[in-house]
């Protein structure tokens, strides 16, 4: 009996992690604000795959015994990586934001608007462009946002600075 419950658990974990790792990305959706985006998200996403790696080697005994019928051990890594990979993107922005100060707010006119829609069952994306201090800044925004502001407009933009580098930019509601 305690076995069949270990094995409905670790099926549960383990099927459903691509899931919540794609919800969960998506959710720590400000990472394109960031001044180093990239940077940050194979930072966190790497940390995600090698503690995936880890905790996943390490359960790796226990499924094989709760399911002989495992075969290939390799997917159920896969997917478990793809949860942490989600898990570890929506910590870093949390941890990252709790440790950013305001650093500059900056009165600035929007230069560019670019919008960009994809076909059904894709993300689109809706950027204000501006130029601050001579370098352009591209921020992402909602869309109800993007279709009021027009070109020449000016906006509020605020500079967060974070104690551990990655630092980002956010408009201002005021």
């Amino acid at each position: 009996m305690k076995d069949k419950v270990l094995y409905i658990i670790f099926g549960i974990i383990f099927m459903l992690s691509p899931f919540y790792g794609i919800a969960l990305a998506i959710w720590a959706g400000d990472i394109e604000n960031y001044v180093t985006p990239y940077k940050f998200s194979f930072l966190f996403g790497g940390i995600g795959v090698v503690l995936s790696y880890l905790i996943s080697s390490k359960l790796k005994p226990i499924v094989l015994r709760v399911n002989k019928k495992v075969k290939d051990y390799s997917q159920l890594k896969l997917f478990f990586a793809m949860g942490f990979i989600g898990i570890f993107l929506l910590m870093g922005v949390k941890f990252n934001s709790l440790n950013a100060t305001l650093q500059n707010t900056y009165k600035a006119r929007i230069t560019n608007k670019t919008e960009r829609q994809y076909r059904y069952m894709s993300a689109g994306y809706n950027k204000l462009h501006f130029v601050i201090n001579n370098r352009p800044v591209e921020i992402r925004c909602h869309r109800k946002i993007w279709e009021k502001e027009n070109i020449g407009d000016s906006m509020s933009l605020d500079f967060y600075k974070s104690k551990i580098g990655f630092d980002y930019w956010k408009l201002n509601k005021k």
